[in-house]
């Protein structure tokens, strides 16, 4: 995969979209997401926790997720990925649509 550019500036309002696996995750991964959310806020982020997607309701199709889940990131100002990013398909995609898109990944030392 193609490197991305890198940040580390502190947020200022900034959206930061949160990309990392949930497929076969134990709930489905919602309790990292929510606390990388958390996190992001209190360094002054606008976090896109797509965790949060349809206010949690199951039933949508995959592709329901997708097209939302990318529709968000396309308004960011950063991508920031989850450990394990790199099993899975969804977020391997929006990794793909960020760097084509040049929307920088955030890296963040916590």
């Amino acid at each position: 995969m193609a490197k991305f550019q890198l940040k580390t500036a502190k947020g200022k309002g900034k959206k930061v979209y949160i990309s990392g696996p949930m497929t076969g995750m134990p709930d489905l991964n919602y309790p990292l997401f929510d606390a990388k959310e958390d996190l992001l806020f209190e360094l002054g982020y606008m976090p896109v926790n797509p965790a949060n997607n349809f206010n949690r309701a199951k039933g949508h199709s995959r592709s329901d997720y997708l097209k939302l889940d990318l529709q968000k990131l396309l308004f960011c100002d950063y991508i920031y990925f989850l450990p394990g990013f790199e099993q899975s398909a969804g977020a391997l995609l929006e990794a793909l649509v960020a760097r084509e898109c040049g929307i920088p990944v955030l890296a963040i030392e916590a």
